[in-house]
C-alpha cells in the first residue's frame, strides 16, 4: 500500500504514540485491503452462486493453498509453510483445507488473519502471478 494513501488513513485516527499498536494497526489495514481486493478479483470472474462448481470463494481458496504449499501439487506432500500456517490456524479452530460454500469467507478471512505482513505481500504477488495481473 502507498505511503501517502496510510497517511491519510492515519489523518483521520486518533493520534497514537505507541509505535507497535501503529504498526499492528498498518498491517491490519493491509491486510483487509488485500483481502477485499482478492474477493472483489475473484468474484467478477468466477461464479457467486454458493452451490456453483466455479463458486469464487472455492477458486480463491484453492490458489491460497497453492501458494501455502509453495505452488506444488499436494499429491506430492505439504511443505513446511503449508503445515506451520496450518498450526496457526488450528489455534483458532479453523482447518486451512476445509473450505465450505457457506464458511468459505470467513475461512479466507482467518488466514489473512493468520498470516505475517510479509505472508500477505507474498501471497498477493504470487496470486498477481497467477491471474496475469501487472
Amino acid at each position: 500500500m502507498n505511503d501517502d494513501i496510510v497517511s491519510h488513513v492515519y489523518s483521520f485516527l486518533p493520534i497514537r504514540t505507541d509505535y507497535l499498536k501503529n504498526a499492528t494497526l498498518h498491517t491490519s489495514m493491509k491486510k483487509y485491503i488485500h483481502l477485499r481486493k482478492w474477493l472483489t478479483f475473484y468474484s467478477t470472474k468466477f461464479s457467486t452462486g454458493p452451490k456453483d462448481f466455479d463458486y469464487y470463494i472455492n477458486w480463491l481458496h484453492n490458489d491460497i493453498l497453492r501458494w501455502c504449499n509453495n505452488d506444488i501439487a499436494m499429491m506430492y506432500g505439504l511443505v513446511e509453510k503449508y503445515i506451520d500456517i496450518e498450526e496457526r490456524l488450528k489455534t483458532r479452530n479453523y482447518m486451512l483445507g476445509l473450505c465450505s460454500s457457506t464458511g468459505g469467507k470467513l475461512l479466507i478471512k482467518e488466514i489473512f488473519d493468520a498470516l505475517s505482513e510479509n505472508e500477505v505481500n507474498d501471497l498477493n504477488i504470487f496470486l498477481e502471478g497467477i491471474n496475469e495481473i501487472d
